[in-house]
């Protein structure tokens, strides 16, 4: 089927939902033949969610649910309408319908007629290292972009944010990054010192200089909004102590930081082909 090709793992620009879903030739399913005491005990031991019914006709539409009161029953449920995503959707529209609809799965399909479903994505899929990799990849992107917007000199950017670090997690974070640039500089090695900043110190450096209103922002409270979603998201992907999604309300959490993450990069952009037509 040419549609296994879009369930590669490779890393794209932009990714779809079959990026990070699972191709139906590789996911457990309940054949005919299969006792259904082995599919919950499978179920239970894997946290499988769902298990496709591949029917004697060859095709899928229909799958199992563990019973909510009673896990040691199977819920047989029939694939409608409603729980079918298309499987090229792209993923920032798949999180959106995904959330919209507080489903936690959906069926990929193909959009044919018959025999449609060709994989399955998940709330677990949001865990994966290629969408790990395609969000950090546009974040590291805007940090970058930030970075380049701001024109104060290393005294200055570090009495500005001395100032403006006012939570214990915040001064810490800065006392640690004057700490690297400080050892870096006495063994000759250091790099700009906007290079060693994070995403909430370039925010403060920017809204200090007003440099949001070159993004097109009215005021520093819209350019911020959403950023402490964007700023968590970072985090939990750099140093993943826990999945970015586990369950509605993480997915809820994503599409707020995905939206910030996109409109910033929009904007970006947009700056950046001004400066260059300038130029």
């Amino acid at each position: 089927m040419r549609e296994k090709e879009y369930f590669t793992r490779s890393i794209n620009v932009n990714i779809t939902a079959a990026t990070i879903g699972i191709n139906k030739e590789d996911w457990y399913c309940f054949k005919p033949g299969m006792k259904q005491q082995d599919v919950i005990k499978t179920m239970l031991n894997k946290k499988f969610d769902v298990v496709p019914i591949f029917n004697k006709q060859g095709t899928f539409n229909s799958y199992y649910t563990l019973n909510k009161l009673d896990n040691s029953k199977l819920d047989f449920n029939n694939i409608e309408p409603g729980d079918r995503l298309y499987y090229l959707t792209h993923i920032m529209d798949a999180v959106w319908r995904m959330n919209k609809s507080k489903k936690t799965h959906f069926f990929l399909s193909n959009g044919h007629d018959e025999n449609d479903i060709v994989g399955l994505l998940s709330l677990s899929n949001y865990n994966s290292r290629e969408f790990y990799v395609y969000l950090f990849s546009i974040i590291s992107y805007i940090e970058r972009e930030f970075a380049a917007l701001i024109e104060s000199d290393k005294t200055k950017g570090f009495e500005i944010l001395e100032k403006m670090s006012n939570t214990e997690e915040t001064k810490e974070q800065l006392k640690t990054i004057q700490g690297r640039y400080a050892e870096d500089e006495k063994n000759g090695n250091e790099n700009d010192y906007k290079e060693y900043l994070y995403l909430f110190q370039l925010k403060c450096l920017i809204i200090d200089e007003q440099k949001f209103k070159e993004l097109d922002y009215r005021n520093s409270q819209d350019f911020e909004s959403g950023i402490g979603k964007l700023k968590d998201l970072r985090n939990n992907i750099a140093h993943p102590v826990k999945s970015i999604v586990r369950n509605l309300n993480d997915l809820n959490n994503l599409e707020i930081g995905m939206n910030k993450l996109y409109e910033l990069k929009e904007r970006l952009d947009k700056h950046i082909l001004i400066d260059t037509e300038i130029s």
